[in-house]
């Protein structure tokens, strides 16, 4: 809570900021309340979860696209609510509101920052983090990162049980690597793995087989979603020419694009996502062999790695934004804002500092701020205009929703690559380690080189 002290030069106290807060969740509520297109994806789970057998009989199982897991949370309110809509669809949300806010308070006991951000954030996307499932699995990652600094295995089962819940936070496995030799590595792997496993017999077991890998299985039919990064490029040349391209309503139940182009977008898209697997790859066995492994640089690959999803994807759906708010404000809370002054104290935090640029992720709070709300102008203001034209005005946006998602994750990667070098251990400190009396002992190995690391550095710092 290093910002806290100095909050009044912001004016933003605590009780304002829970006011905000308020005002915000106030607002969504009424949405969710009068807004009809809000309760399309929670009326699709409940009226495919009422009767959904836990075998397939009569043809598939519905809600295949989904791991089981994941539909956890949809089975239990059914069961609490039965066979009522209304309640269903006030008890769906008012959950994930209510674990928003939890996250929140969180947050805000961290960092008033970290809030504030979240607060924008979930202003921006509307009520689209409380009519989707996809806010679980994003909260489950971003406190997973929140407990690598403290609590590591903790946070490699929260991270199982949000590959499970949600198939991409598996690629986020690379970040538990440390260095070969660490028993803390082989801990935090075994962990992760334990905990897919369980989850994994409980589907077998409940569901069958079939419904188990049922979510890959789906993915592999899907086309070229018009939201998608890659798909950007046509959507712009069918507003200029208008009859090469067409968008229609896909058995993936997505609106897709077809004609000239296409497959090698598709092509492209897997070209970059076995990219992405091998950058997650390369950064486990940079980890692996090198050492250096620190919860500050594993939150910021958590998030280089959840955008690399997001943007070399060939589905973009609106409530993949969630996926990478949530660490993102961890990130903000956990992650240094400015130095501290020659007596140890924080730096003061004005009002430029909450707004505008962060010292050490430079404009990633702000730029994803905005991309969220342009993803709200996406879905659901111009998306009518984006299928059945495509409309000038709704490609627009959507381009520049796309090029700015381009641009954070290139940001975010950079500062990834960045923070991974900065724990790396340098010759030198190599050297302290070596000659301090407490290496011998193999408790808490990893947390006294991260102190040595350190106290090597200050060695390095030029005097004032």
């Amino acid at each position: 809570m290093h910002d806290q002290q100095n909050l009044s030069s912001a004016h933003w106290t605590r009780s304002r900021i829970i006011g905000a807060w308020a005002l915000v969740q106030a607002i969504l509520i009424s949405v969710l309340v009068f807004w009809p297109f809000a309760k399309g994806d929670p009326l699709y789970y409940f009226r495919n979860s009422v009767h959904e057998p836990t075998k397939p009989l009569h043809g598939a199982v519905p809600l295949t696209e989904y791991p089981d897991a994941g539909l956890w949370p949809v089975r239990t309110i059914v069961w609490l609510c039965g066979d009522h809509t209304h309640t269903f669809l006030v008890v769906f949300s008012g959950f994930l509101i209510l674990l928003s806010t939890a996250f929140f308070f969180y947050l805000l006991n961290q960092s008033h920052r970290a809030a504030l951000f979240w607060t924008a954030f979930c202003a921006a996307t509307g009520p689209i983090a409380y009519s989707r499932l996809d806010l679980i699995p994003g909260l489950l990652v971003a406190i997973a990162a929140a407990a690598l600094f403290n609590h590591p295995k903790v946070a490699s089962a929260l991270l199982g049980f949000a590959a499970m819940s949600k198939l991409w936070p598996a690629a986020l496995a690379a970040g538990l690597v440390d260095k070969w030799n660490r028993s803390t590595t082989w801990a935090r792997l075994a962990t992760f793995a334990g905990t897919m496993v369980v989850v994994g017999l409980v589907t077998v077991l409940t569901s069958g087989w079939d419904r188990l890998v049922s979510p890959l299985t789906y993915q592999d039919v899907r086309g070229l979603q018009i939201e998608s990064v890659l798909a950007t490029p046509l959507i712009l040349a069918a507003v200029f020419a208008p009859g090469q391209w067409h968008i229609a309503k896909a058995p993936s139940k997505s609106f897709e694009i077809f004609g000239p182009g296409v497959d090698q977008m598709l092509t492209l898209s897997s070209i970059l996502m076995l990219a992405t697997m091998l950058f997650g790859l390369g950064w486990a066995l940079w980890r692996f062999i090198y050492d250096g492994w620190s919860p500050r640089s594993t939150s910021a690959f958590l998030l280089t790695m959840v955008l690399l999803l997001i943007v070399s994807n060939k589905v973009f759906s609106p409530q993949y934004v969630v996926w990478f708010g949530p660490v993102l404000a961890v990130m903000i809370a956990k992650l240094p804002t400015a130095a501290p002054s020659e007596q140890g104290t924080p730096a003061p935090l004005s009002r430029s500092m909450v707004f505008g640029k962060h010292e050490v992720l430079g404009y990633l709070p702000g730029l994803s701020v905005l991309a969220a709300a342009l993803t709200m102008v996406v879905f659901p203001f111009t998306y009518n205009l984006l299928f059945e034209g495509p409309h000038w005005f709704a490609a627009l946006v959507l381009t520049a929703r796309n090029i700015l998602m381009v641009v954070i994750t290139f940001l975010t990667l950079r500062l990834a690559i960045r923070e991974g070098f900065k724990d790396l251990p340098t010759t030198e400190a190599v050297g302290v380690l070596k000659n301090n009396p407490l290496k011998n002992s193999p408790k808490n190995g990893a947390e006294r080189f991260d102190r040595v690391k350190a106290t090597f550095r200050r060695s390095q710092t030029p005097t004032q």
